[in-house]
């Protein structure tokens, strides 16, 4: 954990990504680290909206940042 990285999970549905996701955030947390969960559908209206509104930049800013 000691680079900054994003972690993306994709796979069938039931599979255990989102408990994978929430354990591994959760640990990264309670060692110091700072960092964001998002779901999937929430992800996807960020982006679209931030292409909607040219607003690209900013979208992605704010997806990196906490």
């Amino acid at each position: 954990m000691s680079k900054q990285q994003n972690i993306i999970w994709i796979d069938p549905t039931g599979t255990g990504k989102t408990g994978l996701a929430t354990a591994f955030l959760t640990q990264a947390i309670n060692k110091g680290y700072r960092g964001k969960f998002i779901l999937f559908p929430e992800l996807v209206e960020i982006l679209y909206q931030s292409l909607a509104d040219h607003s690209e930049k900013k979208g992605f800013k704010d997806l990196c940042s906490l």
